[in-house]
């Protein structure tokens, strides 16, 4: 026989989808059913039937059932340290781009209200982010 596909088929009570019973069927690469296997559902009806796949037994389904739930949690943990220095990383990117652009555009604002109000480079009022100008305009100093 040749490579072994599993597939879990969980039949309903009824729309609320509360699991009554599970099966497992074994099929062989030709696609016919080899083996046909009532799984209890007990809440562990898929790590028995992995139990089943993998051993030819559901007595290890306790093993399987821990070992997942560790690497499930260890990768839980991963996935979140990994979400916070994202969120963290591209919090502090977006602040100082959003920072850019605030300044940049109160720059280009400043200088055109300027130059049309009073023909000069603008004050240091008019924008926090303008650098120093003298009184009579021109250079910062």
């Amino acid at each position: 026989m040749g490579e072994i596909i599993a597939h879990i088929i969980l039949m309903s009570l009824d729309m609320e989808l509360l699991i009554k019973e599970s099966f497992l069927h074994v099929q062989g690469d030709d696609g016919h059913i080899t083996y046909l296997k009532d799984v209890p559902s007990d809440g562990s009806c898929l790590v028995r039937a992995i139990s089943f796949l993998i051993y030819g037994s559901e007595d290890f389904h306790a093993e399987i059932r821990e070992k997942v739930i560790q690497n499930i949690t260890t990768i839980w943990g991963l996935v979140k340290f990994l979400t916070i220095l994202k969120e963290s990383v591209v919090n502090k990117e977006y602040k100082i781009y959003y920072g850019f652009m605030v300044c940049s555009t109160n720059l280009h604002a400043v200088f055109i209200t300027a130059s049309k109000h009073r023909g000069g480079m603008g004050s240091a009022d008019q924008s926090w982010c303008w650098p120093r100008t003298r009184t009579e305009g021109g250079d910062s100093g």
